[in-house]
């Protein structure tokens, strides 16, 4: 997951990288973070992957900070 460009605001922070992994590996790096149950309605590896893919920026870009999204 290499991060590509970062830009940080007042209000702000931006994370852009080339997603390059499969959704098993970026499944089995996200468990390092803890537990996160993938939503049942994606079946479509792009989404599914892009799904991990943003919970596994926001750890790398806000180390120190817990967060919870939601849809």
């Amino acid at each position: 997951m290499p991060l590509i460009k970062s830009t940080k605001s007042d209000n702000s922070f931006t994370g852009i990288w080339h997603l390059t992994e499969s959704t098993n590996m970026l499944s089995q790096m996200l468990r390092f973070y803890g537990k996160y149950n993938l939503p049942g309605h994606y079946t479509h590896q792009r989404r599914i992957a892009e799904w991990y893919a943003v919970r596994l920026i926001l750890h790398e870009i806000l180390p120190d900070k817990h967060f919870d999204i939601f849809l």
